[in-house]
């Protein structure tokens, strides 16, 4: 996912339908935020963008 948005550079990245795991959705945007330099956000139902 991080290379593709590298390639890509979108204004923001925003992260839907994650399968639960042991990971929480802070933990997955921070560890996308190490390799991407753009806005990563995680959201949440009814948001809108």
């Amino acid at each position: 996912m991080i290379e593709i948005a590298n390639e890509i550079k979108p204004k923001k990245l925003v992260l839907t339908h994650l399968v639960p795991t042991i990971a929480s959705p802070k933990y997955l945007v921070r560890k996308i935020k190490e390799g991407y330099d753009g806005e990563v956000i995680c959201a949440n139902d009814l948001d809108s963008f």
